[in-house]
């Protein structure tokens, strides 16, 4: 099973000029070998290419529609050593089709032929247009090929389908500048127009609509950068003109990626660094995945196969339980340093407070434990980039989650183009990733159209509620659970630490003060006698509280999964309500500064007592700011608010799908029509693809959170 790869795509001129494949074969070797990681050897474009992408463990496949020329020439110099990319081909027609297009007419198509020997006729694939029915037959591809309208509709169709799914696209052609005009055909429509000048112009200013069957997309910078190979016209002579040589090269960038006040020069240098960054993601991911085994269980415990899903999905299947364990592990490590740098914070803290009492050994091992703290947090960062890692895998996980399902239900739609527009350029390695894993996306969809009897649809709609929705409304019942006791805990130890600090620097202000007597006689008493002279009761308190606390959290977690789960939930939660109380968490502070300064009022010798007060002063005011701050910084509040929605959401989608199922079910069991089964079908496929959008968009969220407001104690080192 190969990782996600890094997509090249092909376009370019059918006819090349005499002697211009030499030239044209040197420059895509270059090109190819500086993905890996060779520099462009021609010192003139060196400087413009950059330092290799450095794509050692990342498959790189070339997108080629094989026309003749450009496209057979990158995909026979693609297969060749040291390369050997893989090459699959997004076709206009099907291949028996294809060979009687006006494609082949000067050529033939046996060069075509030769090359899928060696590619696989597995790779070829149909490119659907917006308009095409839902089946094809003879007649329709006679009227496609016959038709000169309908025909170059279909050419248009391909390359654009190159131009939507690379992350760099190879033109082969005489465009001189980025500016330059496609020529217009005045016979045909718009969306009809044909010619490699005209994909170039879709690739730099966008997509056109109405094209291929894509959601409309409002940006289009995930593109990455077009080079340009001049290659003159077979009536042009092969040296060109004194400006534009044969094979000369140039790097265009997407009309999105200009912003306000730009320079070439600035644009360039930009996009080729987030070029960079992409391939840097690719291949984090492929190094990790290579040291992980096949998996069919997810991090959460989900065993995927055992709810048997089609083969079509199998390898959707691996990559998901592969990347949501990877999650989880990054997660676990990245939490693991930020717990230890807090604590080292808190121990450095504690150092400085025995250098204040006059003890300067206790200076220098404060100096070592930050060195140490800011060293593995640096390392962390830099080396393993965990703290990224966590939450872009994670982000991939529910994609291929969401995309798996998707299929598995007939629902021909790329997770890809409705996910994370608003964070383009910071993460649009994970829709290259997404994307070249369901290429063609037809594919995947492929066991659930196959089934011709309406009760086997039945019954893979009912598995992937079960496998999916249900799992899902699980999943969020115990992490809302989860956040929010989180959430209450640290808020619980926060403030009650604050009103322990509190309230003894109010007994020492009464005590310290020369308050009147009565008061300080009272305070007195009770610190001798109500104090830590009574410590079994208060520990009996403390137990019976946890104890509680427990026992909820038992029984809550021993309910998910069954259909009194979510009133579980709701019932569970209400137990929080004591310990949400300000007014419960500040008696509870107050008690216990009161045991801690009566047990140092009591056991501790006269001459140290006002240093070990200052000292339980200090410390629970820090701890009290500590909790509070760790909280936030686990965005357990905002976590839980935002588990609980999600769980709303699947809890509401469960119960809508559910019905509609039984509704089809029944439909079948009284021979209804096939219009009315139709209905429901698409009536069913509809909440799923809205429910997989709202998982989407939950994970842009959780990202934008993280990404746009980074609380982690160091700061980001790139």
């Amino acid at each position: 099973m190969s990782s996600p790869s890094f997509t090249v795509g092909i376009t370019g001129q059918i006819d090349l000029a005499q002697g211009s494949e030499v030239v044209l074969r040197k420059r895509l070797a270059q090109i190819f070998a500086w993905l890996r990681d060779t520099a462009v050897s021609d010192p003139a474009v060196a400087e413009t290419f950059g330092k290799p992408l450095g794509l050692r463990h990342t498959p790189i496949t070339l997108l080629s529609p094989l026309a003749p020329g450009a496209d057979q020439l990158a995909a026979e110099v693609a297969l060749t050593e040291p390369f050997q990319f893989e090459v699959k081909c997004p076709l206009p027609f099907p291949i028996e089709y294809y060979r009687l297009a006006s494609t082949f007419e000067k050529t033939g198509s046996e060069s075509m032929d030769r090359l899928l020997n060696q590619i696989g006729y597995e790779q070829a694939f149909v490119v659907r247009h917006r308009d095409d029915p839902e089946d094809y037959d003879d007649t329709f591809w006679q009227e496609q090929l016959v038709d000169r309208e309908l025909r170059n509709r279909r050419y248009r169709a391909s390359g654009e389908y190159v131009a939507a799914h690379c992350n760099l696209l190879i033109v082969i052609s005489d465009q001189t500048d980025y500016t330059d005009d496609p020529q217009w055909d005045a016979e045909l429509t718009s969306i009809a127009q044909p010619g490699t000048r005209t994909i170039a112009k879709s690739y730099i200013n966008g997509l056109r609509p109405g094209i291929l069957p894509l959601p409309t997309s409002l940006s289009w910078q995930e593109n990455g950068p077009l080079i340009r190979i001049y290659s003159p016209r077979p009536d042009q002579p092969v040296t060109g003109s004194e400006q534009h040589q044969v094979g000369e090269l140039a790097i265009w960038h997407p009309a999105d990626s200009k912003l306000l006040g730009d320079t070439p020069e600035r644009i360039h240098k930009r996009e080729m660094s987030e070029l960079r960054d992409l391939a840097d993601s690719l291949e984090y991911l492929s190094e990790d995945l290579g040291k992980t085994g096949k998996l069919r269980q997810s991090s959460s415990g989900t065993t995927i196969g055992a709810h048997g899903m089609s083969d079509s999905s199998e390898e959707l299947v691996e990559h998901f339980c592969q990347i949501d364990q990877l999650a989880d592990r990054h997660n676990q490590i990245a939490n693991r340093h930020t717990n230890t740098s807090y604590l080292i914070g808190f121990l450095v803290f504690l150092c400085l407070l025995g250098y204040e009492a006059g003890n300067p050994m206790w200076l220098y091992i404060g100096i070592g434990l930050t060195l140490i703290a800011t060293t593995t947090q640096v390392m962390a960062r830099w080396h393993s980039r965990i703290f990224k890692k966590r939450e872009d895998y994670r982000a991939l996980a529910e994609a291929i989650r969401t995309q798996m399902f998707w299929s598995e239900v007939g629902i021909c739609q790329s997770v890809a183009g409705y996910y994370m527009q608003r964070l383009r350029g910071d993460i649009q390695w994970l829709q290259s990733a997404i994307d070249s894993l369901v290429l063609p996306l037809e594919r995947t969809t492929t066991s659930y159209h196959q089934l011709s009897r309406p009760i086997d649809r039945c019954v893979v709609f009912q598995k992937v509620l079960s496998a999916w929705v249900r799992e899902r409304e699980n999943h969020f019942s115990i992490e809302t659970y989860r956040k929010t006791k989180l959430r209450e805990v640290l808020s619980f130890l926060g403030y009650a630490c604050l009103a322990a600090g509190g309230a003894i620097v109010t007994i020492t202000f009464f005590l310290t003060h020369h308050a009147e007597a009565s008061i300080t006689e009272i305070l007195e008493i009770a610190l001798n006698h109500y104090g830590a002279s009574i410590y079994p009761l208060w520990a009996a308190t403390a137990v019976i509280l946890v104890i509680g606390f427990l026992c909820t959290d038992f029984r809550f977690s021993s309910s998910i999964g069954r259909e009194e789960s979510s009133i579980s939930l709701n019932y569970d939660l209400k137990v929080f309500d004591v310990y949400k109380s300000h007014a419960f968490k500040v008696i509870c502070g107050v008690l216990l500064g009161f045991v801690i300064y009566s047990a140092i009022y009591v056991y501790v010798a006269e001459e140290v007592q006002a240093q070990m007060i200052s000292l339980a002063r200090t410390l629970m005011l820090a701890l009290g700011g500590l909790w509070l701050g760790y909280s936030a910084t686990r965005f357990a509040t905002e976590d839980s608010k935002r588990n609980n929605d999600m769980r709303g959401q699947f809890g509401s989608a469960h119960k809508k799908i559910h019905s509609l199922i039984q509704e089809y079910r029944k439909a079948i069991e009284r021979n209804a029509g096939d219009d009315e089964l139709q209905m429901l079908e698409r009536g069913i496929q509809s909440l799923y693809q809205t429910l997989g959008r709202e998982a989407l968009y939950e994970t842009t969220e959780w990202l934008l959170i993280r990404r746009s407001r980074p609380v982690e104690p160091v700061a980001k080192v790139r």
